[in-house]
């Protein structure tokens, strides 16, 4: 019994310590991200425009060129950018 009593008293001591924590982490965006995200979007573009056997720098005046400008538009807002003046 008094080997019990010891335990609890070794326990509850632990107990009392005052809780240490990490601070939690500063994430910072580097300067040049927005470019890096269009650099990405820029080569999904591509490999769609590939995948669906269109040109993958379409003249402008063609609905492919459109195309193009939707996809990449797509990728770009799911990124979390917008054009800009856009609400």
């Amino acid at each position: 019994m008094a080997r019990a009593s010891a335990v609890v008293v070794v326990v509850l001591a632990a107990c009392g310590s005052e809780v240490t924590t990490r601070p939690a982490p500063v994430w910072v965006a580097a300067t040049d991200v927005s470019q890096i995200a269009a650099n990405e979007c820029r080569e999904m573009t591509d490999v769609i425009m590939r995948q669906h056997g269109f040109p993958t720098y379409p003249a402008a005046w063609t609905p492919h060129q459109r195309y193009r400008r939707t996809v990449f538009a797509d990728c770009m807002t799911k990124k979390g950018y917008a054009l800009a003046g856009s609400p």
